[in-house]
């Protein structure tokens, strides 16, 4: 019996970096992306006639990216403050195409409203997949996303990429307050005396504009802004929240004559500061 394999979109056998061996096996040598398409086998039977049939070959390219890339996210497990309608993108390079899917781990469930875009890069020959979500924060709200890939083209070194998603503190929930010396340069680490994951502390203005902070950033604003821890416990997420104010610590303390009677002029704190300092 003999036996051909014929790469259907061009004229002829294939080149030579390909080899028949005797049990009918196609070897590939040098495997590169040019080999991948649709092969025909032809069977010429000892006994007269023969037999075809065609095999989709598909060449796999492992993605090089450790996890999902989420828009606004630097690492496979973020933090971020939001506030309102948003939009998160969670994409993967590989080849074939990765599939993408979103969780939603604060409701133990998929998310399905996701749209799912894939391109070819025409400079790599690889395949760009996106997936992208609608996503509604609202004061007091909390929500933990996952983006998770799967295919051929990723790997069991690749991890998921999560998110919590933070929406701002309810001002009015706020009870505590602190006041700081102006000229004294705190650490948030050490307001907020909790437990909890140091990464998902926030700072925010009264207008609900905010920023994430990190353990090593520093108070520099003259506030009043209220910092906020959230922490997960028995999968539950629970705030702890502060007013921070400053106040100008008094330089110096002068003594003015008048009538020879000295007055004592002196930059006085509201007694109401210094009961909660």
């Amino acid at each position: 019996m003999n036996v051909r394999f014929i790469l259907e979109r061009q004229a002829g056998p294939r080149s030579n970096d390909l080899t028949i061996a005797q049990n009918g096996s196609l070897i590939f040598s040098n495997v590169s992306l040019s080999d991948e398409g649709r092969y025909r086998v032809d069977a010429i039977l000892e006994a007269g006639g023969d037999v075809s049939t065609s095999i989709d070959l598909l060449v796999v390219v492992p993605s090089k990216q450790l996890f999902p890339a989420i828009d606004g996210c630097q690492s496979d497990d973020c933090r971020l403050f939001r506030n309102g309608e948003l939009k998160l993108t969670c994409t993967m390079i590989g080849r074939p195409a990765v599939t993408l899917t979103w969780y939603n781990d604060t409701a133990e469930a998929p998310v399905t409203n996701a749209t799912e875009q894939s391109y070819k890069d025409p400079s790599s020959d690889m395949f760009v997949s996106s997936s992208t979500i609608s996503v509604t924060i609202d004061i007091e709200n909390v929500q933990n996303l996952t983006c998770t890939p799967s295919g051929l083209s990723v790997s069991e070194k690749t991890k998921n990429a999560s998110v919590l998603l933070m929406g701002p503190t309810n001002l009015a929930n706020v009870k505590r307050a602190k006041y700081l010396d102006i000229n004294e340069d705190t650490g948030y680490n050490e307001l907020l005396k909790n437990t909890c994951d140091r990464e998902t502390m926030f700072i925010q203005t009264q207008n609900l504009v905010a920023k994430v902070i990190h353990v090593a950033d520093t108070y520099d604003d003259h506030g009043p802004l209220i910092l906020t821890s959230i922490c997960l416990v028995s999968h539950t997420y629970t705030r702890s929240s502060i007013k921070l104010l400053r106040y100008k610590t008094p330089m110096t303390i002068v003594y003015h004559s008048l009538n020879n009677v000295k007055v004592k002029t002196i930059a006085l704190l509201l007694l109401t500061m210094v009961t909660q300092h």
